[in-house]
This record gives C-alpha cells, sequence and structure tokens, in this order.
C-alpha cells in the first residue's frame, strides 16, 4: 500500500526507500497499528480476547458505522478504476476516523464502571467493524504478491551484489 500510494497514475513520481519507510512507518504501524493496538488490548483485558457484540447504538456510533462503509465503498470504486492513490487515500482515511472514533468515545472511562459495560462493548465492536473493513481490502491480496515481488527482487539483488546469499 504504501508504494501504491505514490504510484504514478497522471504524471510521473519518484521513488526512493526512505519515503517507503516513512509511509509504512508513519501511515501503517502509525494509524492502524495504534487502532489496532489499542482495540484489541482492551478487548483482551476488559473481555478476556472474546470480540464483544454491539450493545446499544448511539448517534455517535450509527454515524461511525455509516461513514466508514461510505469509505470503504469510495475505496473498492477507486480501486475498481485503477485509480490506486485516491484507493489508497480512502484506506488510510478509514484508520484516522477509527482512532478519532476510539478517542472521542473514551472506552478507558466506560471501563472504570460497571454501568457502562455495554456502551464499552459497542465502541469496541465498532471499532472492529472499522479494522475488518481493512483486513478485507482488496489491497491485502494485491501487498501478498508485492510481498512475494519484494523477496524475489531482494534475492536478485544480493545474488548481483555476490554476496553469496543469492542463488
Amino acid at each position: 500500500m504504501p508504494i501504491a500510494s505514490n504510484a504514478p497514475e497522471t504524471s510521473d513520481s519518484e521513488f526512493t526507500w526512505k519515503d517507503f519507510q516513512q509511509r509504512c512507518n508513519s501511515e501503517l504501524l502509525g494509524k492502524y497499528g495504534n487502532l489496532a493496538n489499542r482495540v484489541l488490548v482492551f478487548i483482551r483485558n476488559q473481555f478476556g480476547g472474546v470480540a464483544p457484540s454491539i450493545d446499544k447504538l448511539e448517534p455517535v456510533d450509527e454515524e461511525f458505522l455509516k461513514h466508514i462503509q461510505e469509505i470503504a465503498s469510495q475505496a473498492a470504486e477507486s480501486y475498481e478504476q485503477f485509480k490506486l492513490r485516491k484507493a489508497c487515500h480512502d484506506f488510510m482515511e478509514l484508520a484516522h476516523i477509527g482512532n478519532v472514533y476510539f478517542d472521542s468515545k473514551r472506552p478507558w472511562q466506560d471501563a472504570k464502571h460497571e454501568a457502562d459495560r455495554g456502551r464499552l462493548r459497542t465502541t469496541l465492536a465498532c471499532c472492529l467493524e472499522c479494522l475488518k473493513h481493512w483486513l478485507s481490502y482488496r489491497f491485502l491480496s494485491s501487498l501478498r504478491q508485492l510481498s512475494a515481488f519484494g523477496k524475489c527482487l531482494a534475492i536478485q539483488m544480493r545474488w548481483r551484489k555476490g554476496d553469496g546469499r543469492g542463488f
């Protein structure tokens, strides 16, 4: 995905390993890694690792679920039209709004009070919906293919350098 977000569509683009590293760290790890870690740690600590189900939706929850569905649909449409930059942007927007939603719901406060357990379940279940959109996203199959390509490229580069770790 970091490569696709910098792919040429209407003009040339410049690839650098530094930019690739920065995008992986800030976008994938910083946004998605942060959201996944926060949600999964809460689920482990508060519900014994069992994914909670939605209890009662508040208007903010309904709006969040609607928003992630809209963004996922936009991303899928962009991907189908080979607009990879737009699809990547939409894809990363899911992580952003997931983190904003998580912060706005303050699950750490709901975890302190038994009366708020239903609200906590709903918050975490909604965050899981956001993460599911990411996990089911079409880029992932492309990433697996890209990863295999990258491994082959790395082997070829080592072989060309003659460091003995190639073929």
